[in-house]
């Protein structure tokens, strides 16, 4: 039996490597990594010639400036090795279209899927098939160079061939290699079968397999797994005493079936479901859930709800049972119980919260409700004398407002009790409050007096209380009364931070901060505005509801006057929203002369928009115009951009926050390179490295930024600046041949104004300046992936890290970055 069992598992492997069609390994059908050839070519047949009938085209891209697709001795799709294919970006302009690598290769019988896997950069590669009735491929960026996977369905025997096209979509050359296409043959074995079906059942099955195909052996596996000829031999039938799922597989020779898969579900009740014995709530929906053993059954629990109350026309009731007579959230429904047929039967009316009943229908769902649909009967009632307290729900969730905006809107639960002595108290924690009514009456406690020992389902109020700090504000609420089990409501809400601050000038009001026949000022803590006298005559509070001795509803801005808003030290204004008092007059206010901003009209309404929201705007009017309104939108935030090396100079524009990158300073210039110090925060006009991913990254303004002291890393203060000028050499950031650091510009080579730079007497300064002592000549820019070296990680500031990850280190005296 050992030898069959090894000589099986050896046709196996042969099967595997051979690339013989299994049910569990997918045969490959074509591969290319375009190894031996040549740079530039264009090929248009595989370079493995094995695989016969394979033709490929390659297609450049159309436009102007386009890509051409053809191979490249590169290796940036992250393949094995070079060479690869590149596939032409698309160029610009009318009927512009990127270029594509086609490939059409012969299938022979195959069925069901192809998967396709492929490397490639970190550009957009559509891969699609043209071929009819074949869906699937993907357009895919990916964020790392690498291996990508996608697949292709509705593949049938009669297909002789399917067509692949790898496609540019942008104006971005994509990295094409290591090309894989697998698939599964059609099997001549048939698919075994299973006796019992699979289903769910209520006792333990035996489970026989069958294969129609004559002299075929079945193996299978009851754990998940693909079975293979090493797996299981089927000689008898399954025992399945517990849930799980069978999957099979037939072999006859070197063939092999599809795998078969059957899950069977092996339902357990607590209780059988009889008069003797009834269903517990559990048992009661766990039959519900699986459709079995649902019809003429009965169900025992303790009332936890009244939902609708005693009809006497109908002589009906509905209510809800429970494990406990609290827990709400698994109930069972008796829908319109009526009383049973016996003369001893008890009668629903005198049903109440906390009874223990038994009752006898058919299990159905409606919606989400577990219930014994119409038409069930009570068979039992049993009043107890142990005092009850109910709330349904028993938590509440979603109490929220804006910090200073409190308190939250209501929500309520319901509030019942029966055999009581004493009144029930409701004890909330100290951030929320509870009341009878919801619009008054909120305190940190209330008590609900029983009658005869009961209460009614009675309605409680709660909300989130005023005057809370921002974050989580999780609660409970406490139901006690004598000789009760305590209930214990769970509550959560959240006090949220201002949303995106604005504010008002009501320009229909005199708000003016100072007015003069020259000039009208507004102010607040976020932003000025003034609308000064320009060359017109009129004096520039001629027209505005303060004026004296004069009733205007808005104020009027005139031809040529030169309106200012400035933002406060820390803010950033994103819009400017004026309302006028006429759709001619926000016309005008459109077509005045805008500084650092753009303005569009709709109907009365401008919209400002800053070019750079942390400066002032200023507009020259354009023509007389009149508002009634000004409503300026500010955030706390920069935007900032990393590109694609992960390195940037930038210049603060304001007090700046770091978190999420990281940021350097120049403390100083030596012979060789420069030494830098990492800061978390800088105030304005502050010359700054960056060093993170990929992306844009919004900064908080900060109004305690750290002193950075001395920092040699300056700015254009405004104006280009002209390399080698002045007495002066000038460097920028850049990642050149000798890694990222400081670059020499050429002579007469300008630096556009705003842009960081080194200005370093030019006496004997090197053509480069790495980042580090006199010795380091660069950085070396290393991906992370297998790296290795004889030596501890420090970083800039002396500290001993043990687990590396992006960023600037020092290793052996020396400076490198990992990505």
């Amino acid at each position: 039996m050992k030898q069959k069992l090894l000589l099986k598992t050896m046709l196996l492997l042969f099967a595997l490597i051979a690339g013989n069609s299994s049910a569990w390994a997918q045969t490959t059908i074509w591969s290319e990594n375009f190894d031996g050839l040549e740079a530039d070519a264009t090929p248009t047949t595989p370079t493995n010639t094995s695989y016969t009938g394979v033709t490929y085209t390659c297609t450049n891209g159309v436009g102007t400036s386009p890509g051409s697709t053809k191979i490249q001795n590169d290796n940036l799709a992250g393949g094995a090795s070079a060479p690869e294919m590149m596939v032409g970006k698309k160029g610009s302009g009318t009927g512009a279209a990127g270029g594509k690598f086609t490939v059409v290769i012969p299938l022979d019988k195959y069925e069901g899927t192809l998967t396709l896997t492929y490397y490639q950069n970190k550009q957009t590669l559509k891969v699609s098939s043209p071929t009819a009735g074949v869906s699937g491929g993907q357009s895919l960026k990916p964020s790392e160079a690498g291996k990508q996977t996608t697949t292709f369905t509705g593949i049938t025997t009669a297909m002789t061939s399917i067509t692949i096209e790898f496609e540019s979509t942008t104006t971005n050359n994509v990295r094409l290699d290591d090309i894989v296409l697998t698939g599964n043959k059609a099997s001549a074995v048939a698919t075994p079968t299973f006796d019992p079906a699979a289903g769910t059942y209520t006792s333990a099955q035996s489970v026989t397999l069958a294969c129609a195909t004559d002299g075929a052996s079945i193996y299978y596996t009851t754990d998940g797994t693909t079975p293979t000829n090493a797996s299981t031999e089927y000689t008898k039938a399954i025992d399945v005493y517990k849930t799980m799922t069978i999957k099979a597989i037939a072999q006859k020779g070197d063939d092999y079936s599809p795998v078969a898969s059957a899950a069977y579900t092996i339902v357990s009740f607590e209780h059988a479901g009889t008069e003797a014995d009834p269903y517990s709530v559990a048992d009661a929906r766990t039959a519900i859930d699986n459709n079995i053993g649902i019809t003429g059954v009965y169900a025992t629990g303790i009332v936890s709800e009244i939902v609708t109350a005693y009809s006497s026309d109908y002589k009906n009731i509905s209510f809800n049972i429970s494990a406990d007579g609290l827990t709400t959230s698994d109930q069972l429904q008796a829908f319109r119980c009526k009383k049973g047929d016996g003369g001893s039967d008890p009668d629903v009316a005198d049903i109440q919260v906390g009874d223990v009943v038994i009752v006898k229908g058919d299990l159905t769902k409606y919606g989400e409700t577990y219930e014994f649909a119409q038409n069930n009967v009570l068979i039992s009632l049993e009043h107890p004398t142990t005092p009850i307290i109910a709330a349904t729900p028993t938590s509440l969730t979603g109490f929220t407002y804006e910090v200073g905006n409190g308190p939250s809107a209501a929500q309520n639960f319901s509030v019942s009790g029966s055999n009581l002595t004493e009144d029930i108290t409701l004890t909330p924690t100290t951030n929320y409050e509870i009341s009878l009514a919801e619009a008054s009456g909120y305190a940190s406690s209330l008590t609900i007096a029983p009658t005869a020992g009961t209460v009614d389902a009675t309605t409680v109020y709660v909300r989130l209380k005023a005057g809370l700090a921002e974050g989580a504000q999780d609660g409970t609420i406490s139901l006690e009364s004598t000789g009760a089990t305590k209930v214990k409501m769970t509550l959560s809400g959240n006090v949220t931070a201002p949303e995106a601050p604005n504010f008002t000038w009501d320009l229909s009001k005199d708000e003016t901060a100072t007015a003069s026949e020259d000039e009208l000022t507004w102010t607040s803590t976020y932003a000025s505005m003034s609308i000064e006298k320009g060359s017109s005559t009129t004096n520039a509070n001629n027209y505005y509801p303060g004026t004296s001795g004069k009733t205007y509803s808005s104020t009027r801005f005139y031809t040529n006057e030169i309106l200012t808003i400035t933002p406060a030290a820390g803010y950033q204004i994103s819009s400017i929203v004026f309302t006028a008092t006429s759709a001619s007059y926000a016309t005008a206010l459109q077509n005045s002369t805008w500084t650092n901003a753009t303005a569009v009209a709709s109907d009365k309404t401008v919209t400002v928009t800053p070019t750079n929201g942390l400066s002032a705007i200023s507009a020259t009017i354009g023509g007389t115009c009149g508002f009634t309104e000004v409503k300026v939108y500010y955030d706390t935030t920069v935007p900032v951009t990393i590109g694609a090396d992960e390195w940037a100079t930038y210049v603060t524009p304001c007090a700046l926050d770091f978190t999420g990158l990281t940021a350097y300073v120049v403390s100083a210039i030596n012979a060789n390179s420069v030494t830098l110090t990492e800061v978390t925060s800088a105030p304005a006009g502050t010359g700054v490295i960056l060093n993170a991913a990929k992306g844009t990254y919004k900064l908080d303004i900060t109004d305690s930024p750290t002193a950075v002291g001395t920092n040699e890393l300056m700015t254009s203060r405004g104006a280009n600046v002209a390399g080698e000028a002045s007495g002066y050499d000038y460097y920028v950031l850049a990642n050149k041949s000798a890694g990222v650091g400081f670059y020499k510009l050429q002579n007469g080579v300008t630096i556009p104004a705003g842009k960081c730079f080194l200005a370093v007497a030019n006496t004997s300064a090197p053509e480069f300046l790495g980042f580090g002592g006199d010795d380091t000549t660069g950085i070396n820019a290393v991906n992370g992936e297998g790296f290795t070296v004889n030596g501890e990680f420090y970083n800039l500031n002396g500290q001993r890290v043990a687990q590396p990850k992006k960023g600037l280190y020092i290793v052996n005296g020396k400076k490198v970055v990992i990505k």
